[in-house]
């Protein structure tokens, strides 16, 4: 297993810092395993600071009654009618949590958002097996109805919410977007939803534990439950993202995410592809001052919607 110190900055050498991760990236690969995830975390964690004295955060905070039903805010003293970025983490539907004990993750996310001018927000949901679908895309309408509601005390917009979501935390947004029996308050209530690398297509995935213990046994239930093609009726605008050293699984999912947004809006929805960027990396390197891609794609995106 790789650890930090054979991936260190320690081990650059004469190469700038950029080009180092990207070689390293690449030598990491696509493949999605606890191998690969941790020689990912062991590259970007120590490259994190600190979260700046000047970046407030609120933990903890009960977006409903259950456990999982929490989220920490991320605000700067003086915030006042930010954009707020709501980011729901991955995990395959069965891990994944809003920060890890002694890892800058996610609170690099939180932190980032600050630094763009927003507030961040990073939420938990409820996993599977023991909830499955759709308690996603029920946790997400819970936490933008509380956000509606109360952000505004954290100096938060209430009318200028986007989602921001990766992997199967992309795959819970864009059903949310999909399928408006979610929507607690008779819309959305979003500005915007950025969705990463996520699962949209359900039915024409290939089948694997994960699925199955989110999603159910039963593969016929599969397409009303996958967020394509009824994604396209919403209204909401949407940037797409996907990394280049990502499987192609993840290619195929977006191109099915943008054309059923094409099919009813008859325009190509905001795209980035990530240069170098792997399924893990793309979120651990926010709030860096390199491959910043992704981040310069969200703040055009808030700036235009």
């Amino acid at each position: 297993m790789t650890t930090a110190n054979s991936h260190g900055p320690a081990n650059r050498r004469d190469k700038p810092l950029d080009t180092w991760l990207a070689d390293a990236i690449h030598k990491i690969g696509p493949a999605l395993n606890p191998d690969t995830e941790q020689a990912s975390v062991a590259l970007f964690a120590p490259l994190h600071p600190p979260v700046s004295p000047g970046v407030r955060c609120e933990r903890d905070l009960r977006y409903g009654p259950l456990e999982r039903q929490r989220m920490n805010v991320f605000h700067a003293q003086d915030a006042q009618s930010c954009p707020v970025m709501l980011f729901i983490h991955g995990g395959g539907f069965v891990a994944g949590d809003k920060s890890l004990p002694g890892l800058p993750f996610y609170d690099n996310v939180g932190a980032w958002a600050v630094r763009c001018g927003f507030v961040g927000v990073v939420m938990n949901y409820r996993l599977a097996p023991q909830d499955p679908w759709p308690a996603g895309p029920e946790d997400v309408g819970r936490a933008v109805a509380w956000l509606r509601s109360q952000i505004g005390a954290y100096g938060g917009d209430p009318k200028r919410i986007f989602l921001f979501a990766q992997s199967a935390g992309a795959a819970h947004a864009a059903s949310y977007l999909a399928h408006p029996r979610f929507h607690t308050e008779g819309n959305a209530g979003l500005k915007g939803a950025i969705l990463v690398s996520g699962l949209y297509d359900i039915a024409g995935m290939e089948r694997n534990p994960m699925i199955d213990s989110y999603y159910g046994s039963d593969p016929s239930l599969y397409a009303e439950r996958s967020s394509v093609p009824a994604i396209g009726n919403s209204d909401v605008p949407v940037l797409v993202a996907v990394g280049d050293v990502e499987l192609a699984e993840f290619d195929r999912q977006a191109m099915l995410l943008m054309n059923a947004l094409f099919a009813c809006r008859h325009r190509i929805p905001d795209f980035v592809r990530m240069t170098g960027h792997s399924h893990f990396s793309q979120i651990f390197a926010l709030g860096l001052d390199f491959h910043t891609e992704l981040s310069d794609a969200v703040v055009r995106f808030v700036a235009t919607v």
